[in-house]
């Protein structure tokens, strides 16, 4: 009987994880906009943060971010923003920090109307081991006997790193980041993971204002304080166009 109990809840205890691995967490729909500047402009644009009557202050400490994006053998992704495509979306695992130890990393779908974007997340569901000389161990879904259906026919095509700074307003409607030491790692070409040869991109500086669908009002306040011209980009496109592209060129 005892044998059978314990049976039963290792049963349980595994149905529950594979289940806490299947569903993704679901962000609120949120309205980002986007504006590159230069190095130049950066002591400006945060002084007018800083002055803004929302009151921004740091959310959270500057760190580095990075991302490993997935696409098939016809760039699908890169297609999809460059067009316009109603729905575009991207796929990429992400994980924080700068060190050399295993970290935990989260797989988010991405997708994107417009403005308009929100993420599908699996917390924390993979592990990121950057000394790893091949894909299989640089990174690894923490549940072996699950096939993660979200990357079936997509490959690495590009990881990208960059330092990020955090700013929220006194009300916590309005945030914004900042997004500068642009490193983008070709990995399309690369039969393992290309963690040496990248493209600095030091003169590129992206500021971009984020606030969910509700609270869009905002939005025009704030752009009366900071220097702002929205426009379209995407750090993905950047790093392929920059890394493969430029191969046929």
């Amino acid at each position: 009987m005892g044998n059978y109990c314990r049976m039963k809840c290792l049963i349980q205890r595994n149905c529950m994880k594979i289940n806490n691995f299947e569903r993704p967490i679901l962000t609120n729909r949120r309205i980002e906009i986007k504006d590159i500047i230069s190095p130049l402009q950066l002591p400006k644009v945060k002084k007018t943060i800083f002055n803004s009557n929302f009151s921004f202050k740091h959310s959270y400490d500057k760190r580095q971010i990075n991302s490993i994006y997935f696409d098939n053998n016809s760039f699908g992704s890169v297609t999809e923003s460059l067009e316009g495509t109603s729905i575009r979306k991207k796929s990429r695992i992400r994980w924080y920090g700068n060190q050399l130890k295993k970290s935990p990393a989260t797989l988010e779908i991405k997708k994107k109307i417009g403005h308009l974007s929100w993420k599908e997340l699996y917390k924390n569901t993979y592990t990121i081991n950057p000394l790893a000389k091949d894909w299989n161990n640089f990174f690894k879904h923490n549940n072996g006997s699950i096939k993660q259906i979200q990357l079936l026919n997509l490959k690495p095509t590009s990881i990208v790193k960059y330092d990020r700074e955090y700013y929220c307003s006194f009300n916590k409607k309005v945030r914004i980041t900042i997004d500068s030491n642009l490193r983008f790692y070709r990995q399309y070409f690369s039969k393992s993971p290309n963690k040496k040869y990248c493209d600095f991109s030091k003169n590129l500086i992206v500021l971009e204002i984020k606030v969910d669908v509700e609270d869009e009002k905002y939005i025009k306040e704030v752009l009366k304080s900071i220097p702002f011209v929205p426009r379209r980009f995407s750090k993905y496109c950047e790093s392929i166009k920059r890394s493969v592209f430029n191969e046929y060129m």
